[in-house]
C-alpha cells in the first residue's frame, strides 16, 4: 500500500484484532469481517496505484511496482522509448504490433525521423499513426517491413529480436548452421540465425532449451527484449548513469 489508503486499512485491521480479542467474536462474525477487509484491500490497492502514478513512482496505472515487467517498462518509459495508450495505461498484456515494434526500435536507435512518407504497399499506410517510424524502418532496410507487410499484425518473438539486431547492426543477421534452441530447426535459416544471434547478445534466453520463436509477443515481453537490447546492443545505462 502507498499513502493514506494503506494507513486506513492497517488501522482498521489493528482495531479489529484488538476488539476481536476482547469481544470473543464467533467464526461467522470473523469470516464476514475478513471478506469485508478483502474488498477494502482491493479498493485500497487501486487507490494506492493511483497515488503512486500521480507521484511518479510507477510509469503507468497498470504497471504497479510489484508487476514483473515494471522494472523493464519504467526505465524505457522514462526515456520515452515506450509510451502508454493515452488513458494512463500501458496495456502490458496486449500483443505488440509490427508498427509498435519498429517505433520502439526507432526510439532506442537514436536516429532522426524520416522526412518521407512510408511507401509500403504503394503508400497504404501513409495515414497510419506510425507512418514516420515505418518509413524509417524502410530506409533502414529492416526485413520486417518488406513485401507489403501488414504493420498492424502482431509481431512474432523472433521478429522482435530481428528488428533490434538489424537496427543495431545496420543490416541482415548473418546465417549460422548452429542450433541454439530445440524448437527452432537449423533448416529454418533466417529464424534460427536470428535467435542464435539474439541468444549470444543476451537479449533472448528461452526456457528449458526452447524459445517460442514463432509465438506472438505482448507489450510487456517486448519491453523486456527492448531494454536488454538497449543495454547490450546500444550501450545504454539504466543503473543511474547518463545515456548519451
Amino acid at each position: 500500500f502507498y499513502g493514506n489508503a494503506g494507513d486506513r486499512i492497517r488501522g482498521d485491521i489493528e482495531k479489529f484484532i484488538s476488539e476481536a480479542g476482547v469481544k470473543g467474536l464467533s467464526k461467522d462474525q470473523i469470516r464476514v469481517k475478513v471478506e469485508a477487509f478483502k474488498s477494502q484491500a482491493a479498493s485500497a490497492i487501486d487507490e494506492s496505484r493511483g497515488a503512486k502514478l500521480k507521484a511518479g513512482i510507477i510509469p503507468f496505472g497498470d504497471t504497479d511496482d510489484n508487476f514483473w515487467a515494471t522494472k523493464f517498462v519504467a526505465p524505457l518509459a522514462k526515456l520515452g522509448i515506450v509510451k502508454g495508450k493515452g488513458d494512463g495505461s500501458f496495456d502490458p498484456g496486449a500483443q505488440v504490433t509490427v508498427a509498435e515494434l519498429v517505433t520502439m526500435a526507432f526510439r532506442v536507435s537514436g536516429d532522426s525521423e524520416s522526412r518521407d512518407a512510408s511507401r509500403i504497399c504503394d503508400g497504404r499506410f501513409a495515414g497510419h499513426w506510425g507512418n514516420k517510424f515505418i518509413a524509417w524502418a524502410e530506409e533502414k532496410g529492416l526485413s520486417v517491413v518488406g513485401k507489403c507487410t501488414d504493420v498492424n499484425r502482431p509481431a512474432l518473438r523472433w521478429e522482435v529480436a530481428q528488428v533490434l539486431l538489424e537496427t543495431a547492426g545496420g543490416g541482415p543477421v548473418g546465417i549460422t548452421d548452429e542450433q541454439c534452441f530445440s524448437d527452432v530447426k537449423v533448416t529454418d535459416q533466417p529464424v534460427n540465425s536470428v535467435v542464435c544471434r539474439a541468444k549470444s547478445a543476451e537479449i533472448m534466453s528461452g526456457t528449458d532449451g526452447k524459445v517460442n520463436a514463432y509465438g506472438r509477443v505482448n507489450r510487456a515481453e517486448a519491453a523486456t527484449m527492448v531494454m536488454r537490447a538497449a543495454e547490450k546492443l546500444f550501450g545504454m545505462n539504466f543503473d543511474g548513469g547518463e545515456n548519451t
